[in-house]
């Protein structure tokens, strides 16, 4: 069951203002190049803003789609974690900078790596989707995130990220994927939030 909007209204607005953007550049191809990402430009002072508007649009239906629906699964919750935990109003500025971090920091980091080729993109929330979900894995205590999946013998969330890590950086290594890397990134992003938070 999702989270009220109440209690995750951050993450419903975002997500809803994704969907709008999406559908439309889906329609509107013109608006998707001016939109999406070209790091070989944003690194000579070129479309400086496409880092902030390339997460909120996509490829495809499909793509649109799945990820939305692991960002209402997976963000929502980190969000309704945070609150929980720091109050409304605390816990609704720092879901602002976790959603920022997971969406900006990965397409940066992966931005760089490709800054020289002329001919690479990047869109979409694959990488935000991959944060949230290691966030939600990691941050609480581990001894209060116990289940069973008996096939693995995995019994805590914390293992289950562990395992999931392990396969993204595997994907990575291997090239399985044109964004395999972008969704490490994305991974990481969510670890090391994890953990910061943690902290606090």
């Amino acid at each position: 069951m999702f989270p009220t909007f109440h209690e995750a209204c951050i993450s419903y607005i975002l997500i809803a203002w994704m969907v709008g953007i999406s559908v439309w550049c889906l329609y509107d191809k013109a608006l998707f190049f001016i939109l999406c990402f070209f790091p070989h430009d944003f690194f000579r002072k070129q479309q400086r803003y496409t880092l902030l508007t390339s997460p909120f649009i996509h490829i495809s239906w499909r793509h649109l789609t799945i990820n939305i629906f692991c960002l209402l699964t997976f963000l929502s919750e980190d969000e309704y974690m945070i609150k929980d935990d720091f109050g409304p109003f605390n816990g609704s500025i720092l879901m602002i900078v976790m959603i920022s971090s997971f969406a900006f920091i990965p397409v940066w980091a992966e931005g760089y790596l490709k800054r020289h080729d002329p001919n690479y993109l990047s869109a979409g929330a694959s990488a935000m989707v991959f944060a949230g979900l290691m966030f939600y894995f990691f941050y609480l205590p581990m001894e209060e995130l116990q289940f069973s999946f008996s096939v693995l013998h995995i019994s805590y969330y914390y293992e289950l990220g562990f395992l999931c890590f392990v396969v993204l950086t595997l994907l990575w290594l291997f090239r399985i994927g044109p964004a395999a890397r972008t969704h490490w990134f994305g991974a990481l992003t969510g670890l090391a939030m994890a953990t910061l938070v943690s902290i606090f």
